[in-house]
């Protein structure tokens, strides 16, 4: 009886987070409409609180990696606080904290275990359904074709309230979907949904990691064990690697070009920007340029307690962001915050990884990356840590069973070595 009520509470909360894109959807439109904008927050409150109470009903054991993770965030949230005043930055820094690490783990802890590929499949499922379906209607109806500093907006999406939590959402979850997809056919169609919807949001850095990773999914599915494949592969990977360093800014300008082509932001655009980018702002997509600005005015480098600690997230409240996780977090919470934040969303899927799920915990684990590094609204944006915690959790648990299953065949004692 009690399983029977797990199994129950962890569809209700599956079911819960399966809203998580359709929520914002339905808040960008109240926001666009009645000018209501905190119908997500209410929601992430009430996943929150659902989540910590069933935490709370099964007695989940908080593991070691993940309290450490806690703790030196929650000490780099008090020590930022103090650039501010202890109180402003302080309400600040739990505020993104909350909505971040803290929603991430309450879900991991109540998942992991516990969640199956079916349950993942239905989330991916209706995320790509709610992001595919803003961006038809977008089309057929011309929603949101407004002006956005000072320029018209191509964006093809609809009512969504954070696009980039929902390239990020829809890439995680299809990556999943698509690997415990049995049927060829099923493939295709994921993987054409998914370049649609990246090319309709805008999402160039997205287009080239699925671009990469289907690439990859191609060398496999034409024989990658053969010694001719290989010989091809590592031939065509040896002369890309010695053409970009070579010509860098020709190899760079090529691909950046490529990923344009399938975006909805017309040449004259890309002319602009390339012929003013150099290579190193072509590959961060301006982040270098963002960082030096702010690094200009608050230096993260001061002094130790800053570089260790951060300024808090109130600093945002009057700057732009970075929109790189991995520089918005070292500018609020220092080197200790960063350090925590990465071991307590990475350490999952490099787990995974050690226990044998290579095949998609490798893949989600450089989406993760890339997306911290170059793409924002990743470790602290309720949206994508929801996604973050259910398939990490589900790639963990699934990892674990396999890796348990190869023990116990190995160490049957009615295995005799003879027999194997």
């Amino acid at each position: 009886m009690r399983n029977v009520n797990n199994a129950n509470l962890t569809d209700l909360v599956v079911f819960i987070c399966a809203a998580n894109i359709p929520v914002m959807y339905l808040d960008g439109m109240l926001a666009s409409k009645v000018g209501f904008d905190r119908f997500q927050s209410l929601y992430f409150l009430a996943t929150l609180s659902v989540a910590f109470g069933v935490a709370i009903i099964r007695s989940s054991r908080i593991p070691y990696w993940m309290l450490a993770a806690l703790l030196g965030i929650a000490i780099s949230a008090i020590g930022a606080a103090f650039y501010w005043g202890a109180i402003v930055g302080l309400v600040k820094n739990v505020q993104f904290i909350v909505r971040g690490p803290l929603l991430y783990a309450v879900l991991f802890l109540l998942f992991v275990g516990k969640v199956s590929p079916a349950q993942v499949r239905f989330y991916a499922i209706i995320t790509m359904a709610t992001v595919s379906t803003s961006t038809i209607l977008h089309y057929l109806f011309s929603f949101g074709l407004a002006e956005k500093g000072g320029r018209a907006n191509p964006i093809l999406n609809g009512f969504l309230a954070d696009t980039n939590s929902a390239v990020f959402s829809l890439m995680f979850s299809g990556l999943a979907l698509y690997h415990y997809e049995r049927s060829n056919m099923s493939r295709v169609a994921i993987a054409i949904v998914i370049f649609l919807n990246l090319a309709a949001l805008d999402s160039k850095s997205g287009i080239l990691l699925m671009s990469a990773y289907a690439a990859t999914k191609l060398y496999f599915a034409l024989g990658g064990r053969s010694f001719i494949t290989r010989i091809v592969y590592s031939a065509s990977l040896f002369l890309l690697s010695a053409a970009v360093i070579l010509r860098p800014e020709v190899i760079i300008t090529q691909i950046v070009q490529f990923a344009y082509s399938l975006s909805v932001k017309g040449q004259a655009t890309l002319t602009i920007r390339l012929s003013s980018w150099d290579f190193l702002t072509i590959f961060s997509a301006t982040r270098n340029l963002k960082f030096a600005e702010l690094n200009q005015g608050y230096p993260i480098f001061e002094s130790s307690f800053s570089f260790l600690f951060g300024r808090s997230f109130a600093l945002f409240d009057t700057q732009n962001f970075i929109e790189s996780d991995f520089f918005d977090v070292l500018f609020a919470l220092g080197f200790v915050g960063l350090a925590s934040s990465l071991v307590l969303y990475f350490y999952p899927l490099f787990n995974s990884i050690k226990k044998g799920a290579t095949g998609l915990a490798l893949p989600l684990l450089v989406l993760l990356a890339s997306s911290t590094l170059l793409v924002g609204h990743t470790l602290f944006s309720p949206a994508s840590v929801t996604t973050i915690s259910i398939v990490s959790a589900c790639v963990l648990t699934s990892a674990k069973r396999y890796s348990r299953k190869k023990t116990v065949r190995f160490h049957h004692p009615d295995v005799s070595l003879t027999n194997a």
